[in-house]
């Protein structure tokens, strides 16, 4: 599969495109492009122009959408409660599905709770993001937010996590991504590049 990391700060943007095998537990990448440019344009041009031939199009395409724009929550569900994330989220932002785009996954913590980790992204980012890879063949696209993802980690190795504070930092190329988890929780999340302030 075609994993294609889209950092996304400050208008600008900066694609990572990495060909990668799985292979006896390992993750080898095989190749790797990359370029930073300024406008959702060239975005658009440079991720068609590598994906969109002959040989990229047969592989799956994983895109990893990396920014300050995401918001995360993660609700408790209850089965003596009978609560309901959607109700949950919409107490926390009122109609929320007039204004955001909601990527939700579950994780079981034992028969009677459940743990629902949704990340919210505003409908002009998600639309945006959706423009970037339009001429991308779609049967074989799948979306994931970053911040989301490690969540999910997180919430499926709770025992790790469990009452310890973590701050975990990611560097590619010139952009940094800072996690603050407390409690298996990212309770602080920012991606900044190396020469801001």
């Amino acid at each position: 599969f075609i994993e294609i990391k889209i950092f996304n700060i400050n208008a600008g943007y900066f694609i990572l495109i990495e060909k990668i095998k799985l292979s006896n537990n390992s993750k080898i990448i095989e190749q790797e492009f990359y370029k930073e440019v300024k406008t959702k344009k060239d975005a658009e041009y440079y991720l068609n122009n590598i994906l969109n031939n002959k040989e990229n199009r047969k592989y799956k395409f994983f895109i990893n959408y990396i920014s300050n724009d995401i918001i995360i929550e993660v609700i408790n569900i209850s089965k003596e409660l009978r609560n309901n994330y959607l109700t949950e989220l919409n107490t926390l932002y009122p109609n929320y599905q007039l204004e955001y785009n909601v990527m939700h996954g579950e994780i079981k913590v034992n028969p009677n709770n459940k743990k629902i980790i949704c990340a919210l992204l505003h409908n002009n980012i998600f639309n945006e993001i959706k423009n970037i890879i339009n001429l991308i063949n779609k049967k074989n696209i799948y979306l994931g937010m970053d911040v989301f993802l490690l969540q999910y980690f997180l919430n499926d190795n709770l025992k790790l996590f469990y009452k310890k504070y973590v701050v975990l930092i990611q560097k590619n190329y010139s952009y940094y991504r800072v996690y603050q988890i407390y409690y298996g929780k990212i309770v602080n999340y920012i991606v900044i590049k190396d020469d801001s302030k």
